[in-house]
């Protein structure tokens, strides 16, 4: 739903200010084939999305997001779940060393081929559908038919070879605690198991604002939950 380097390009950068005066461009382009949101926001192009989330290390954000985005079409058929996001965890490995854990930043993915870089890098490890369709009125197989792939040689996205982790940085969880689902961004360097002991506080939400800072302070091996709130 958004231009080609539209998510890597800076904000103050001239690739920017071309996206912005492409944008009536591409509406037009779109209205002339028809071409609608539902036409493009597809279950496949949300499973895209998730690739490209646990390829890059992605905030836990994307996941209330996506699902959300995806129920906004108002067709269960392109509706994902807690579940889509753990199969793709599972397959898609996490190789981008990008901050807050890693490295680099994403001006620096715009200098090595950008987001359609990536794009293409999933798309050639069958890890990408290439024939979704995209708000250029393309799919992203003809959107990339002439783009070079990520920089040869480039340290920001990590060869499927070695990577920082080889599967998802995001796990889905169900327990007590969270029988709806829970989810866990677990990068692999802090390692991939912890323990804690909890502690339930049973507050109003009016007594826990009030009381927090007193009450909420333990030791740095326990977590706290509060309830009622």
């Amino acid at each position: 739903m958004s231009l080609p380097y539209s998510s890597s390009a800076p904000a103050d950068s001239k690739e920017k200010r071309e996206e912005c005066e492409k944008a009536a461009e591409y509406m037009k382009i779109l209205l002339a084939k028809d071409i609608k949101p539902r036409d493009i926001m597809t279950k496949a192009a949300f499973e895209n999305a998730i690739s490209m989330v646990m390829m890059t290390g992605g905030s836990t954000n994307a996941v209330l997001h996506l699902i959300a985005m995806s129920r906004s079409t108002q067709n269960p058929e392109t509706y994902i779940t807690l579940d889509d996001f753990q199969r793709i965890s599972d397959k898609v490995p996490f190789l981008a060393d990008l901050k807050p854990s890693g490295k680099y930043v994403m001006e620096d993915i715009q200098n090595i081929g950008g987001t359609p870089g990536m794009i293409k890098f999933l798309i050639d490890n069958g890890m990408f559908d290439g024939d979704q369709m995209t708000v250029t009125g393309k799919t992203h197989n003809e959107n990339l038919k002439d783009h070079p792939g990520l920089t040869e040689g480039q340290e920001i996205i990590r060869p499927l070879s070695d990577p920082i982790k080889a599967t998802g940085h995001l796990q889905i969880m169900y327990g007590n605690l969270c029988p709806g689902g829970g989810v866990a961004k677990i990068t692999g360097k802090e390692g991939e198991t912890f323990t804690v002991s909890i502690k339930v506080l049973f507050l109003s939400c009016r007594n826990f604002s009030k009381q927090r800072n007193g009450l909420m302070i333990f030791d740095s091996n326990t977590s706290q939950i509060v309830g009622n709130c």
